[in-house]
């Protein structure tokens, strides 16, 4: 009986065994170059791997050291790359006309009866109500403080038109420090509005703002303005990839594209062709062309010329790893020639961990493999925000592994699986047994 119960055991333990995966079981290898004294390293996974990887959570990827043992690792999902802008202060503006500004530095002194003073400037002649500027004075704490961009809120009627800034300390001159569009446009029942403008460097020091409004915005103007500081820094940056765009052959007007690999999309940015194109559009992805497509955005995309500057439509926010994608157009259009489709996505970061002696490899790309099960520990998880904790790793040569045969999946019998399940279904019968011979002893 002991005996029995020892095979029992030995058959149970051996069922829930499992074989370690090997290098030769992926089809692509890349040598890791790690700096000397580290225990951790952090690695941001280039475009080549989401392209030939067979999952879309990147499961069938591993590092292994020099004895081909796998290492522990993780996938982090960074902050997005489009970081989101810090608020803005908003900050008085003053409207000038034309006679305003020849005026400008013409100030007068008024005394009223009470003896008190007031510098203000003289009143323009009857007539000058066009706006031909807006002038910004900035407190002494503001200008300590980095100006990246300006935002508006804009009224009046449609236009479309390129803004110039300028800056400088006196009043009377500036210099230019950037420019841009701004528009406010309806298209059936969508709105379409512009209202922010980057500026190409940092502004910070100077008291005074200009920005010129153009003959073309006379129908609208400027309510209120804000300043914004600069954005938080990116790590790692949004990257962007162009997509190869097909008309759609099912009857609809619009365009079909596919993720070339399983880059885990963030934005879609869609830019016409043709000049002065304006469309609404509707995008949806799927992982089964033949099955409809689950919706992702919908929007304008336009790309418009006014008097020499370009308003192209902002990205469309996405969140697929999805294979097939289409644009619907519902309104509008894009002329003949096919639009230009720009894929923004933010690269994973792989952290793992150097245990053995090197070389490590980096290992993807296999159709059978599941989702690593070998993962860091949790000290890891909650400190991995810690960049005393991480060094950086880097890409090296190629390793030949398995070759492109790994991403196909095998068919063939389970022998494996067959052998696993015959192990359990004898130690269960040996249970079985060890149970009935107590029970008879007892008896």
């Amino acid at each position: 009986m002991r005996a029995l119960y020892l095979t029992t055991l030995l058959l149970l333990l051996g069922s829930s065994a499992t074989q370690a995966a090997t290098p030769e079981q992926f089809a692509f290898g890349r040598y890791l170059e790690l700096p000397p004294g580290g225990a951790l390293y952090r690695l941001t996974l280039p475009e080549e791997i989401y392209n030939t990887a067979t999952r879309a959570d990147l499961g069938d990827l591993r590092v292994f050291n020099g004895r081909g043992e796998e290492v522990p690792l993780i996938l982090r999902i960074p902050p997005s790359g489009a970081a989101a802008a810090p608020p803005g202060q908003e900050v008085p503006l003053f409207p000038l006309t034309e006679a305003q500004e020849a005026q400008l530095a013409e100030l007068q002194i008024h005394i009223d009866p009470q003896g008190g003073a007031q510098v203000a400037a003289r009143p323009s002649s009857p007539g000058d109500a066009a706006i031909t500027c807006y002038l910004i004075e900035l407190s002494d704490e503001l200008r300590k403080q980095p100006i990246a961009a300006l935002s508006f809120e804009l009224a009046g009627e449609d236009f479309a038109a390129p803004i110039a800034i300028g800056s400088g300390n006196d009043p009377t001159h500036f210099r230019t420090i950037g420019s841009g569009g701004l528009a406010r446009l309806h298209h059936g029942d969508a709105r379409l509005e512009r209202n922010r403008i980057e500026l190409p460097q940092p502004l910070q020091g100077e008291r005074y703002l200009r920005i010129d409004w153009p003959t073309a915005a006379r129908s609208a103007h400027i309510e209120a303005v804000w300043i914004h500081p600069p954005r938080p820094a990116e790590l790692p940056k949004r990257q962007w990839t162009n997509a190869q765009v097909e008309p759609l052959t099912d009857g609809r007007s619009g365009y079909y594209f596919h993720n070339p690999g399983v880059l885990p999309l963030e934005a879609v940015l869609i830019r016409p062709a043709e000049i002065n194109s304006v469309a609404r559009v509707r995008v949806a992805a799927g992982s089964d062309m033949t099955q409809a497509l689950g919706y992702q955005a919908a929007g304008l995309a336009y790309e418009l010329e006014v008097d020499g500057q370009r308003l192209t439509s902002d990205p469309l926010a996405v969140h697929s790893s999805d294979r097939y994608w289409t644009i619907e157009l519902l309104e509008g259009g894009f002329g003949s020639q096919l639009p230009t489709i720009e894929l923004g996505w933010t690269p994973r970061q792989l952290l793992f961990a150097a245990r053995g002696e090197g070389p490590f490899t980096l290992a993807w790309g296999s159709a059978g493999t599941t989702a690593s099960t070998m993962e860091l520990d949790p000290l890891l998880r909650e400190r991995q925000g810690e960049s005393l904790l991480l060094k950086e790793a880097r890409l090296g040569d190629e390793r030949p592994l398995g070759g492109r045969a790994r991403l196909e999946p095998i068919h063939e019998l389970p022998w494996r699986r067959i052998a696993l399940w015959g192990l359990l279904i004898v130690g269960v019968f040996g249970l079985g047994v060890m149970a009935w011979q107590l029970a008879r002893e007892a008896t």
